[in-house]
């Protein structure tokens, strides 16, 4: 109990103790703000580049996994889509009454300025093309259709694979 009492006395004999604190409690509120702010303008630039890190992500990714398979070697892969992503924004329906007409009017939702983003939808893989060292064994080539066809959900046909020159 004596010590509480020693640190209280202490503090009370810190001149402008006051001013002190306020300075603290300053500093912590401008990290907090200035720390979502920096993660909000990161999060805006990131979904403008999403769809071609998305694909950058997915082919090296698959790359690496079709290489590793035995007889395989180096591979390289193309992957097409059809369109690009859709984007699905909110919409409030505001009623318009003027004298007997009733009227629904959509309007974008807006927060910030910004629209509301509800989901983002990937294109359709059009098709894969893969050049691989080993390609020129059937062998191989079945395997390498069969680990695309499991990790992207495409039927062969959209598949072609293609022994490097």
């Amino acid at each position: 109990m004596s010590e509480k009492k020693s640190i209280f006395k202490r503090l009370k004999g810190i001149k402008n103790i006051e001013i002190v604190i306020a300075l603290i409690l300053a500093a912590i509120v401008l990290l907090v703000f200035f720390g979502s702010f920096g993660q909000s303008s990161a999060k805006d630039n990131q979904s403008e580049y999403s769809f071609s890190e998305y694909v950058n992500t997915l082919q090296n990714k698959i790359e690496t996994t079709i290489s590793n398979i035995d007889g395989v070697g180096k591979a390289s892969i193309v992957i097409s889509f059809a369109g690009g992503i859709e984007q699905e924004y909110a919409y409030t329906t505001e009623t318009v009454t003027q004298g007997s007409t009733v009227t629904e009017k959509n309007t974008l939702t807006l927060v910030s300025g910004k629209p509301v983003l509800l989901k983002e939808k990937m294109p359709e893989i059009q098709g894969i093309i893969i050049v691989a060292d080993g390609a020129g064994d059937t062998s191989v080539r079945l395997e390498i259709i069969r680990a695309v066809q499991a990790l992207l959900k495409v039927p062969n046909g959209k598949i072609e694979v293609f022994k490097r020159s």
